[in-house]
């Protein structure tokens, strides 16, 4: 395998939550992806950029050709975790100690896998697994590194996070494959994502995980050992330690596999029997989180006569006869999913829902590609959101110009759902106020079940300037007051235009001006800057560049 260094630790006890105020998740684990992807796809041939996840810590690496510093780290992996010093030689060889190695193959996008990444780190960090991921302009590559042979289930959990991938096992000497950067683009986007849901830095202790939740399947047995502990009803960790000292007297269960079992109770000594208690840090009220949010004024009123509406239904006990779920009108950029949270926390604070975290959703997620199975992915998916909000974001991407298409089929599935769970689940559904009016009228029985109707307006300019000022003390850097009027100005040319997302162009632009201050500061010559100061020069107006082309059918004139 290729040599590593330039190694640098990325803290992911530091990683951002869903919590942020203007940004999805998901959003989030693209945006680092992409950086990740496009920045090794233009590093010369055989160079390339990695990051692996283990038991301890979660890593990003180079070759020394690369020329790859830390700041080209912080840039890429930023809004995932915070960056650390060299951790040494962590990149040991991954086939020390006589460990496993596997690769995967090309994945089978037409799999469908939602959900399963997070399930799929538990996984690894339980069986103290290291994964690998590498990405070069020749394409990239996945190891799995464990210290016993792959177990059935961790090879099942890999087929649905990656999208239908085959495992195989390699030799230091095999010629392996590359796998596309599409491919490793999209596994990326899955674990980063969880690894930010989560909280996690991939260590034993930080997941939790105890002797009644690490499952026989997890203990890699030969098939006697196992059979006998199933048959026997020993089911976990728990269990067998319970009954250690009677373990002759299961059935079948010969020398050789009261043996086999000592060793592995011995190996997971250090699994405890019950989970310390963790007092989570205490999270502002929901309502506090709203009024923060700059403007949006009559979205916070509605969403303050919505909360209302979920208190009485509490406290007056009215049962389901009104479902709570809700439209977001809107352009891009406007706080929807921001919003779509912290209504998540008004009905977890209020007890109505089991978790404040929401189920996001687009049509990938809904529709399949094969006839009857769109009605099993929607009816899936409302399963895992039961308890929680599921939100639906472009939900008139369900429309297909033909009637009775999958598009349909979907649509028509949820509103079964909807009013089947309304007692469990609250759906939340977004987009563009004139297509979810046709969405609404592509069902009779869609709109009647959406009861709570909320627009969100686009941001002022003025208001675009705040975001901005909030966006930059997120990275600790200030805003001087002779910037601001340059800011207005390029705000003004961009909040006019519906595509423009104007939080997320905000960002971009802090983001843009941090590159220039590290240029104007760190490039050409100062060493010590006196303060972490944006200057108007810093700014630039990021939306100037060819003009999107309009295209017409028919013949050119």
């Amino acid at each position: 395998m290729k040599k590593i260094t330039n190694i640098t630790t990325i803290s992911a006890i530091n990683t951002r939550t869903e919590t942020d105020d203007y940004y999805d998740s998901e959003y989030v684990a693209r945006s680092v992806a992409d950086r990740f992807i496009n920045s090794s796809l233009i590093l010369d041939e055989g160079s390339f950029l990695g990051i692996q996840i283990s038991a301890d810590n979660i890593c990003a690496f180079s070759d020394d050709a690369s020329r790859i510093t830390p700041y080209d780290f912080k840039w890429i992996f930023e809004e995932f975790a915070a960056i650390g010093n060299a951790c040494g030689d962590f990149t040991s060889d991954l086939y020390s100690e006589g460990r496993f190695v596997y690769t995967i193959k090309e994945p089978d996008s037409r799999v469908a896998c939602h959900g399963s990444a997070p399930e799929f780190l538990r996984m690894l960090a339980a069986n103290n697994a290291i994964l690998r991921i590498t990405s070069g302009k020749e394409g990239g590559h996945i190891f799995i590194s464990l210290p016993k042979e792959m177990p059935l289930c961790i090879r099942s959990l890999i087929t649905m996070a990656a999208n239908g991938a085959t495992v195989v096992r390699v030799d230091k000497d095999s010629d392996i494959a590359p796998l596309s950067s599409n491919s490793i683009h999209d596994i990326l986007v899955r674990l980063i994502n969880s690894l930010r849901l989560s909280h996690s830095d991939c260590s034993k202790e930080e997941k939790g995980i105890t002797s009644s939740e690490y499952i026989v399947e997890m203990m890699n047995l030969s098939v006697r050992s196992y059979n006998c502990l199933k048959r026997a009803g020993i089911n976990n960790l728990k269990d067998l330690r319970d009954r250690a000292s009677c373990l002759d007297s299961v059935r079948n269960l010969g020398k050789r596999s009261l043996l086999e079992i000592q060793m592995v109770l011995d190996e997971l000594e250090s699994i405890p029997d019950a989970q310390e208690e963790i007092i989570p840090e205490k999270r502002k009220p929901a309502i506090e989180e709203l009024n923060e949010l700059v403007g949006l004024e009559e979205v916070k009123s509605q969403v303050r006569k919505f909360a209302a509406f979920a208190r009485m239904r509490k406290e007056a006990d009215l049962g389901s006869g009104m479902s709570m779920n809700m439209s977001f009108t809107g352009n891009p950029g406007t706080c929807k999913t921001t919003v779509a949270r912290i209504i998540a926390g008004i009905l977890f604070e209020l007890g109505l829902i089991e978790s404040d975290r929401i189920i996001e959703a687009g049509r990938a997620d809904l529709v399949a590609k094969y006839e009857g199975q769109t009605a099993i992915k929607v009816k899936n998916l409302f399963d895992e959101a039961k308890g929680r909000v599921l939100f639906i974001d472009e939900a008139y991407s369900l429309i297909e110009y033909e009637e009775g298409g999958f598009g349909d089929e979907a649509i028509a599935t949820i509103v079964q759902e909807m009013e089947n769970r309304r007692d469990s689940t609250v759906v939340i559904l977004a987009g563009y106020p004139d297509k979810m009016k046709e969405l609404f009228d592509r069902n009779p029985g869609f709109k009647s079940r959406v009861p709570f109707q909320i627009h969100f307006s686009d941001y002022s300019a003025e208001e675009m300037v705040k975001i901005a000022v909030i966006e930059a003390g997120r990275h600790n850097f200030g805003i001087s007051p002779e910037a601001k009027p340059r800011i207005l100005d390029i705000c003004s040319k961009v909040n006019s235009d519906p595509e423009s997302g104007a939080g997320r162009f905000c960002r971009n632009l802090v983001q843009s001006a941090i590159l220039s201050y590290a240029l104007r500061v760190y490039g050409e010559g100062e060493s010590s800057p006196a303060d972490k100061i944006l200057r108007p020069e810093d700014f630039s107006d990021i939306s100037a560049g060819t003009p999107k082309e309009h295209r017409t059918m028919g013949f050119a004139v």
